[in-house]
């Protein structure tokens, strides 16, 4: 798992932009079965803690399902997926050299208005 989007850097850090936590929205269709999927981090096992941190699956995570939110799914640049993966880090998992996102492309909302959330993920 990599995870990020602790804005203090502290690992503790999970203000939202609305300034405090919110619900989680699980989709059980959606499952976590692969590589490359990114989801909401929070403070499992306590509800509801979504705040500014994800993570990004680096194999399926079954033990992960009904816990958190997944809005996302690497389609492209599975290449930088490996990269930060393969950052040497400290005994507590920190990168011991910073691992920056510039950009992101998002391609569409597989979740709106959809027949099927799970078949978008490639999850049928």
């Amino acid at each position: 798992m990599i995870q990020g989007g602790d804005v203090t850097g502290t690992g503790k850090g999970n203000v939202s932009v609305w300034g405090t936590t919110f619900a989680n929205e699980v989709n059980e269709a959606v499952r976590f079965s692969t590589r490359g999927l990114l989801a909401m981090a929070n403070a499992y096992p306590k509800a509801d803690t979504n705040g500014c941190q994800f993570f990004l699956t680096l194999d399926s995570a079954p033990h992960l399902n009904g816990t958190a939110t997944i809005f996302g799914k690497v389609i492209h640049g599975n290449d930088t997926l490996a990269a930060i993966e393969a950052v040497p880090v400290d005994a507590d998992d920190r990168p011991l050299t910073p691992v920056t996102i510039d950009r992101v492309t998002i391609h569409a909302n597989p979740l709106a208005d959809r027949p099927s959330a799970a078949a978008l993920l490639g999850q049928t």
